[in-house]
């Protein structure tokens, strides 16, 4: 949780110095901030925070398999927002990729225990978080732009965060923190916070919510790549097979 709050507090500060250069501070009217309100308290007070203190109560391979529900709560909350018309060919296509993840995550291993039953429901409110973050905003992002939506709930979510983050960093021992976790916050901060989140809103603007949700299957595939080449792990032909099916299914949907 400390790590979050300086990943948070210096992706504000690169939003604050993006949003000064363009001169486009804060362009919300007064009927716009319940939304952005809203918006900030799911982004990170509830989906970060839930996630963080959910994994540390189960394991990756649980938040990760639960995670990749994402584009289901997404597409069912758009249809039920009327942001999209439900589709036979999505419907099919984020079931196939879904199933190519389940497949993908049974394979390493799930471990169906009740001591990983509190940490999953909470990684699950961080899903649901994450998933109203998506749709709710999007009319607010159509109306202002991807970059300004996104900027604002992080630097608004970021500051309804602080005193937990301050409080947490207080209390932290820095002594076995070196050049590589602070190089993290560093990563995190510019290229998931800045970029991945703004990137996520454009897309959202630009096509149906379920649509850019459904590239989420692909984590598992890129990360088993990544590991690969970076620490040779062993790539197993279920591995490959899933992947494979996570691509139809990514395929399938996009063809809508």
């Amino acid at each position: 949780m400390v790590f979050a709050f300086y990943r948070f507090l210096l992706a504000s500060a690169i939003f604050v110095g993006i949003s000064a250069l363009r001169n486009n501070l804060f362009p919300f009217e007064k009927r716009d901030l319940p939304l952005l309100l809203l918006l900030s308290f799911l982004i990170y007070p509830v989906n970060q925070t839930f996630f963080l203190i959910g994994i540390s109560h189960t394991l990756p391979t649980h938040a990760a398999l639960l995670y990749a529900s994402t584009p289901v709560w997404v597409y069912l909350l758009s249809i039920q927002r009327k942001e999209e018309e439900s589709s036979h060919r999505k419907t099919v296509g984020i079931a196939v990729a879904l199933a190519g993840v389940v497949a993908f995550f049974a394979e390493k291993g799930i471990a169906l225990k009740w001591d990983y039953f509190f940490g999953n429901i909470l990684v699950m409110i961080a899903v649901w978080a994450w998933a109203a973050y998506s749709v709710l905003g999007r009319p607010l992002v159509r109306k202002k732009g991807a970059f300004t939506v996104t900027a604002w709930a992080s630097i608004t979510g970021a500051l309804i965060y602080s005193p937990l983050g301050i409080y947490r960093a207080a209390c932290f021992d820095y002594s076995g923190v070196g050049v590589v976790g602070w190089s993290g916050v560093v990563y995190t901060a510019i290229f998931t916070s800045v970029i991945a989140y703004t990137l996520w809103y454009w897309g959202i603007k630009h096509f149906s919510p379920s649509r850019v949700a459904v590239f989420m299957y692909l984590q598992p595939v890129v990360a088993a790549i990544l590991a690969y080449f970076i620490f040779s792990e062993r790539l197993s032909s279920g591995s490959i097979i899933s992947g494979l099916i996570i691509l139809a299914g990514v395929f399938i949907t996009q063809r809508d």
